[in-house]
């Protein structure tokens, strides 16, 4: 009785246990399925007794199922500064993707024969390789690439190229792709920026210029924008970003209008080109190197002495073309407005310029003299926002309208110096506005990217405006309590007219506290390496201004103000872009920069109306960089970061309808194949179990049955 009991006990376990281990089995194979390896060539540097040499290593990586985790392990054993050098360069494969990255982990391996020069030099190659994996897209095995990676997938300058060309004849490869360029080299084995003082091991202070390998004085050239003159202080509104001047159009706004970009109580008159010129100060002057005429090598020319083809690219879109052999992508794209984005801000650029011309009688009727500044400026602001309504360029003129609006507002405050009632009837009608606003929007559902946009941009417009309102304190009227009170007037009212984006256009996403909170929070670590990165290889630029953005992120992660938290992460990013981007070219190349910049963001924004949104702030943002370029450079350069930036947050909000297919290649049915196979394993579980239960009642019966034992039937038929 006992035996029976276990023997039968012993079935019962036996056979879930094959079921879930025959399970487990699948899955583990699933997890080996799902994971994608690949290989590249990094061409390097390496020291020599007379100096450097060319020197090859093997970059693997492998990407699994995970959780955004970013490993890297190298031999010889190399700086930190691989390390951060390497995430970066992953993220910038993830953003040209469109692909949230937070559902995998990369595994980086470098293996190399001897100690090389380790960087950002290899960013391109990196960027390349993971989205080749990504993307299931191989490349060209005799193909290798040198170059920094920046945002949008730029390709910036390096230096070791013609030794790296040699590592690469070594290597038997038939193609090198350098940044556009860096054709032509000097014959000291010219380097720029940080590249060049880490491979002679030599130091710079802050604000030097290296040339030619000659150091200058402390208080170098700064050659990405020209000397500052007095006018390089940044006054009380020199902050960029949520705060930040522009040159020519003022201060914006985070995410729309231009603020007013001179208080005209305050003499200090800083610039954001100032702001950047200094930030370019470990700039490299490379006038020298980039003619034939006072070149010494043409690097075309030499790799092909070598056998090897030369080819200059500019971003990792067209080295994709050239390791891959297919055309690029994007090309003569044309992006136009959804009419109804149209209508929106035609309504939103009408609202604000009404005031503008109400303004402009009201002060002409109090004989106000254009000779006076406030009203000067008024009138000019005026007249390019009524130039730019001609073109349809609707956000613009809006953004001059607004600017022109806070100085009607001020000025009228000024001649009619209202009284101790008057001044605290606005203050309360401050109040109104503001608590009106923000039961409305408390009240309302985001079920668009549109709507999150919308949200945001009205949010830290009221957020703002109780800001100003709390720091014009009680009367007398002062100028300055007018300013301020003039400025909360009219950012409020601006804010009620962009309330109008606000109606449910475009595709439905997931956008709840969860997922907006998981944005915030990934866009704050996207922000904080980059800050790191550019900190760690450009150690004298002026960060303080993105470090000042990425804490007011974090304060609004603490308030719980997650979509806050995401817009201001998203712009300090885009600064610290910014920054790392102008570092390492001439002041007369800034344009083309921001040309390639604007290029790359019409892509984003031309993918997102493919995909059925339409990203009002990138694309606002994009119009107005594109307006600023002839006039205002370093500004225009911004506003196009923040285009880029500010295209693709659907990426972190996906619908629950696009998770299948929602991530490129090898992963676009990563959730059809999980159970599939799980699927599977069950099946096989069962059908592995009903085979062990059939077997094993053979065995028994043959146990009882066999060696000469028979049923009683069959025996005494056999006496018989």
């Amino acid at each position: 009785m006992a035996r029976d009991f276990l023997r039968r006990f012993t079935l019962f376990v036996k056979v879930p246990l094959i079921f879930v281990f025959s399970s487990a089995l699948l899955l583990l194979f699933l997890t080996s399925a799902e994971a994608k390896e690949g290989h590249i060539k990094l061409l390097a540097v390496k020291e020599a007794g007379s100096g450097f040499e060319g020197a090859l290593a093997d970059l693997f990586l492998e990407i699994r199922p995970g959780t955004g985790r970013v490993f890297l392990d190298t031999f010889p054993l190399t700086k930190a500064e691989t390390q951060i050098s390497v995430r970066f360069a992953k993220q910038v494969a993830c953003d040209y993707l469109e692909v949230n990255c937070a559902q995998f982990d990369f595994f980086y391996t470098i293996r190399a024969e001897s100690s090389i020069i380790a960087g950002p030099s290899a960013g391109a190659a990196v960027t390349l390789l993971t989205i080749s994996l990504l993307d299931g897209t191989p490349l060209n095995k005799r193909m290798g690439i040198t170059g920094t990676i920046n945002s949008g997938g730029l390709i910036g300058p390096v230096g070791g190229i013609k030794e790296k060309i040699d590592a690469a004849d070594d290597a038997k490869l038939t193609t090198v792709l350098i940044p556009s360029g860096e054709r032509y080299s000097l014959d000291d084995g010219y380097r720029t920026g940080k590249e060049y003082l880490t491979e002679r091991g030599e130091e710079t202070g802050n604000g030097e210029d290296i040339r030619d390998g000659e150091e200058t004085g402390s208080g170098g050239e700064i050659v990405s924008g020209g000397e500052t003159g007095s006018g390089g202080e940044t006054g009380s509104g020199g902050e960029t970003g949520s705060g930040g001047e522009t040159g020519s159009g003022g201060e914006t706004g985070s995410g729309g209008e231009i603020r007013d970009r001179e208080n005209p109580l305050n003499s200090k008159n800083g610039t954001l080109e100032s702001n950047i010129t200094d930030s370019g100060s470990n700039v490299t002057k490379k006038d020298n190197a980039t003619s034939p005429g006072n070149a010494t090598l043409d690097l075309v020319l030499y790799g092909k002495s070598k056998g090897i083809h030369v080819v200059e690219v500019s971003d990792i879109t067209e080295a994709l073309a050239a390791f891959t052999g297919t055309s690029m992508k994007y090309e003569n794209i044309t992006i136009s407005p959804q009419e109804d984005y149209r209508e929106t801000m035609r309504f939103l650029a009408d609202s604000l310029c009404n005031r503008t011309k109400k303004f402009q009688k009201d002060l002409e009727a109090k004989k106000v003299s254009r000779v006076n500044e406030t009203f000067a400026a008024l009138i000019n602001f005026s007249n390019q926002a009524q130039a730019n309504y001609r073109e349809g360029e609707y956000y613009t003129a809006a953004s001059f309208c607004f600017t022109a609006n806070v100085r009607g507002s001020f000025l009228l405050g000024l001649l009619d110096r209202p009284n101790a009632t008057e001044f605290e009837k606005t203050l309360a009608l401050l109040d109104r506005n503001i608590q009106k606003l923000r039961n409305i929007l408390e009240s309302r559902d985001k079920k668009t990217i549109t709507d999150l946009e919308a949200f945001i941009i009205v949010w830290e417009r009221l957020l703002e405006t109780t800001d100003r309102k709390e720091s014009i304190g009680s009367y007398p009227a002062e100028a300055e309590k007018l300013y301020q009170a003039a400025y909360a007037h009219e950012r409020v009212l601006s804010a009620y007219s962009w309330y109008k984006f606000f109606d449910h256009r475009g595709k439905k996403a997931t956008i709840n506290p969860a997922s907006v909170r998981q944005s915030c929070e990934q866009k704050l670590a996207e922000a904080d390496e980059r800050f790191q990165y550019v900190q760690l290889f450009y150690p004298g630029l002026p960060l303080e201004q993105t470090r000042k953005g990425i804490e007011a992120a974090r304060q609004d992660h603490r308030r719980k103000e997650f979509e806050l938290c995401l817009f201001k992460a998203t712009q300090a990013k885009a600064e610290a872009n910014v920054i790392l981007g102008v570092s390492g070219i001439e002041a007369s190349k800034v344009d083309t920069l921001v040309e390639k910049k604007l290029s790359i963001a019409k892509r984003v924004i031309h993918r997102q109306i493919q995909k059925g949104n339409f990203p009002i702030l990138g694309y606002s943002y994009y119009e107005y960089a594109s307006n600023l370029l002839p006039t205002d450079t370093y500004s225009a350069l911004l506003f196009a970061e923040y285009a880029l930036e500010m295209s693709n947050l659907d990426i972190y909000f996906r619908n629950h309808q696009d998770t299948k297919g929602s991530f490129p290649g090898f992963f676009s049915e990563i959730d059809s194949r999980a159970f599939a196979f799980l699927s599977l394993g069950l099946s096989l579980g069962i059908a592995l179990s009903l085979v062990f239960i059939i077997s094993r009642n053979h065995r028994m019966a043959k146990r009882m049955y066999g060696s000469g034992k028979k049923p009683h039937g069959r025996t005494a038929q056999k006496h018989e």
